[in-house]
């Protein structure tokens, strides 16, 4: 779950550069909008969360019994386009490799923003690498 949440963090980070919702005034990059989102939206969202974990986990939040009905770790039978048919163990290693690749990129976005404070897809425009020669030093 992770991975699938990384994956949509991602996506989060990169979309406000393309679009925005007319009724939001934008920070400088997506990190800083989330401090223009009154606290009331926040709780909203927390709720909204907390209400969708719990209600797919059947009421059991804790790990020791959250699988007691068999369910296997990750199958929240949601599957609308069939996926898990085809093949399923090959499917299950590419999610959690794009997962894991994911993660790496939502950590590397976020710290990128924070130390420019620059949107990532606009940091490509300004970017200028470092160099300098090891002879020289």
């Amino acid at each position: 779950k992770n991975g699938r949440v990384a994956l949509l963090g991602v996506v989060g980070l990169l979309a406000p550069e393309f679009y925005q919702l007319p009724m939001f005034t934008a920070g400088v990059t997506p990190y800083d909008s989330v401090y223009t989102i009154p606290s009331v939206g926040l709780v909203q969202i927390l709720l909204g969360v907390g209400a969708l974990e719990f209600k797919m986990h059947g009421g059991k939040m804790v790990q020791g019994n959250m699988f007691d009905n068999g369910r296997k770790p990750g199958d929240f039978g949601f599957d609308p386009m069939g996926m898990g048919k085809k093949n399923l163990p090959s499917m299950q290693l590419k999610e959690l490799k794009n997962g894991r690749l994911a993660m790496l990129a939502f950590g590397g976005i976020i710290h990128q923003q924070l130390l420019s404070k620059v949107p990532t897809i606009a940091f490509f425009k300004v970017f200028k690498p470092l160099t300098f020669n090891l002879l020289n030093l």
